[in-house]
């Protein structure tokens, strides 16, 4: 699992290269990085997930940074195609 704080409060999350491949495949018709990402996360813990509403209160560099975390620093395209 995925460990990350927002606000003194902790969340879990499948790590990324362990999100079901049914979400990858939806995730490919977002139009930008961001857009996949949110793709990727409401299908894998529903829209209205306390994970993605914590995700919803940061910045947009901060999101961003967030994302290299989950992703290990590779772009989500880049994660897919690596070995892990």
């Amino acid at each position: 699992m995925f460990k990350f704080t927002i606000d003194k409060t902790e969340y879990q999350i499948p790590q990324f290269l362990d999100i079901p491949a049914g979400a990858l495949r939806k995730s490919r018709k977002g139009t930008d990085e961001i857009d996949k990402l949110f793709i990727i996360l409401e299908e894998t813990m529903g829209e209205n997930s306390k994970e993605i509403k914590a995700l919803d209160t940061l910045s947009a560099k901060e999101l961003g940074e967030w994302m290299k975390e989950w992703t290990q620093g590779a772009t989500l395209g880049e994660a897919l195609d690596s070995d892990g």
